[in-house]
Formats: structure tokens, sequence, C-alpha cells
């Protein structure tokens, strides 16, 4: 929610931009399972007057979360649910609000931020993993040889 609040985002063309809580949550999503992505939507919905995005976004959450504990070791695929599930509910959620063909227009849109707000979670997750893997590998080698005989 903060990182909405702070209109932390990266500028694609025009009025379009990638708002960067996806990351943030997406992460979130797919590190804690599903319930902790449940809660990550639901908190990267928040905000007063984004009916769309709280009909949108905990159930993708949710379903992120759900792959990458399906997914074990491969959890940074999970990232990839989000354009699969994420871009229809956020069209059915702007469809529900304006019920018109006219909503359709935004799915090339909705299409283009899901898979780069998801391009963009896979390679910080991927990082994140890599940090990890190095960080406990020093942890063990140090503890291994703390040890006394």
């Amino acid at each position: 929610m903060t990182i909405r609040n702070l209109n932390l985002f990266i500028p694609i063309y025009g009025p379009f931009k990638l708002d960067l809580r996806w990351v943030f949550s997406l992460l979130g999503a797919s590190v804690t399972g599903p319930w902790g992505g449940l809660i990550c939507g639901t908190l990267a919905a928040l905000k007063p007057g984004a009916q769309i995005d709280l009909i949108g976004s905990p159930l993708p959450h949710l379903l992120v979360g759900l792959t990458a504990s399906r997914l074990g070791n491969r959890f940074p695929w999970a990232v990839w649910m989000w354009p699969i599930a994420g871009v229809p509910a956020y069209l059915f959620a702007t469809w529900i609000f304006t019920p018109t063909l006219l909503s359709l227009a935004l799915l090339p849109f909705l299409l283009f931020i899901g898979i780069s707000s998801a391009a963009v979670t896979f390679l910080v997750v991927l990082g994140l993993k890599r940090r990890l893997r190095t960080i406990s590998s020093c942890w063990v080698d140090q503890a291994a040889s703390t040890k006394r005989p």
C-alpha cells in the first residue's frame, strides 16, 4: 500500500506506467504461499476508490502463492500465473463497473502490464533466490568451520 501511495512506478509510454506495488505483492505471494498471496493481493488492492483492484487482485495472488507452493524449489516460475489469472480477473472487474464492449479495449494494456510486472518480478525473485542461496552456503560453511572435534 505504501508503494502505491508513494507513486513509485516505471514510466512506459505517455499515461501508461508499471506500478511497482505488483512487483512487491507478487514477490510476497510467491514466497509465502497461498494464504500469504491472498493477504498480499488484498493489501496491494487497498486504496480508497479502487474497487476494481479489490475485485481483481486477491484471487490471482492466491493462485500465484498456490502455484509457488506446488512448484517447491522452482517457485520463481509461479509469478507467471499473474498474467494468466490476473488479466482475466481485471478484465472481469472492469466489465463489472463499465459493462460495455469498450472495456475489452483495455485487454492489450492489461496484457502488457501483466506480462511486464511478471517479468520484472521474475527477475527480482531469481536474484533474491540466488542471493539467499549464497548467504545460506556462507552460513553453512561458517557453522561447519566453527565446530570443534
